[in-house]
């Protein structure tokens, strides 16, 4: 599978050293703002620099799959090339700008995904089945609670979509925690009702080190919303510097579901009317019974791309896989975040 990425942003770390562990995917080519900076990511994990080139010289390279990794405030050029291309395409969240409309959709709307990648981290995905199968009864609720503990280079306006609405937490962290609450309850967004949300900065921390001119974004994003009878509470912050962290609980009247990602170490812990058991993550995004010896990466979201991106692979080969998100999944995330 040939595969180009466009965008050398923060993203990029976690793209590269993914797609690394695929033996069957090959790295055709990136595009970067400059040619000097895609090369440089390059050569840090491991690739040829040569691969650094233009948007024309990487597509005639034919790539089976198109990253589309840009800020969304320069991402509009390349729907509009890649609309007249045959590649399949995985978008960065949030998919677009304010524009949830823009014309080239229709064109790529059955060959492009979003990359909402803790659908990969097969723990999420055995809660899901579990869910769905009845395992937990009916569910009551679900919290989800992530801490950024750094300054992120998609805080800044760039990556910000409605600005006095904030981008960093909001559209960073918090689209990944709303698909993830969707994935978990069944992946249909128009389940979706009573969608609340809020996002502050209390201080201006990042002010000193953010250039002349561009604002901080939120520091604190919470949501809230019912889906399928199920009341789910989101918070997503990056106040402190203290250690990352990702953690969820599902209650449902038979059981529950607990599972916290913390210094390169994922536990999930499942208590059921049948027992319970402890599931770990391994550098593969798998669930094992045996706890690693060695942490894995601090960021689950670098842990779960290589499994995501798999499934990706998969779709685009015309197999059956209910994981990646659809555009219209990463289009209904947006709207939903960019309500007041």
């Amino acid at each position: 599978m040939k595969v180009a990425i466009i965008g050398t942003g923060v993203g990029i770390r976690t793209h590269l050293a993914g797609l690394s562990l695929l033996p069957k995917v090959e790295v055709v080519g990136v595009v970067g703002s400059t040619k000097e900076r895609a090369a440089q990511h390059l050569q840090s994990h491991g690739y040829d620099k040569d691969l650094a080139a233009s948007f024309d010289d990487v597509m005639a390279k034919s790539p089976d799959i198109v990253c589309l990794t840009t800020p969304v405030c320069c991402r509009d050029e390349y729907w509009e090339r890649l609309a007249h291309e045959q590649c399949f395409i995985l978008a960065e969240k949030p998919v677009c700008g304010d524009d949830l409309s823009l014309p080239y959709f229709d064109a790529v709307k059955d060959r492009c995904m979003v990359d909402f990648q803790l659908r990969g981290l097969e723990q999420f995905q055995i809660v899901a089945k579990m869910i769905n199968e009845g395992t937990l009864g009916d569910i009551c609720s679900i919290d989800l609670f992530e801490r950024t503990a750094a300054l992120r280079a998609d805080s800044l306006p760039s990556w910000m979509t409605t600005p006095d609405l904030g981008g960093g937490q909001r559209m960073a962290m918090g689209s990944h925690l709303l698909d993830l609450a969707v994935f978990l309850l069944g992946g249909n967004y128009s389940s979706v009702h009573e969608f609340q949300c809020s996002a502050e900065t209390r201080r201006g921390s990042w002010r000193g080190t953010m250039p002349k001119g561009q604002r901080p974004s939120d520091e604190c994003f919470d949501c809230s919303f019912v889906m399928n009878q199920a009341r789910v509470a989101i918070r997503t912050t990056s106040i402190s510097r203290a250690t990352r962290s990702l953690e969820f609980r599902v209650e449902g009247t038979e059981g529950v579901a607990e599972f916290c990602y913390r210094n390169g170490s994922g536990t999930l812990q499942i208590f059921h009317e049948n027992g319970s058991e402890v599931l770990y993550t391994d550098q593969a995004a798998s669930a094992v019974r045996a706890q690693p010896s060695h942490p894995l990466d601090n960021s689950v979201f670098r842990v779960a791309y290589n499994r995501y991106f798999a499934s990706v692979c998969e779709w685009a080969e015309g197999k059956d896989s209910s994981i990646p998100a659809s555009l219209s999944d990463g289009l209904a995330n947006a709207r939903l975040l960019q309500k007041k």
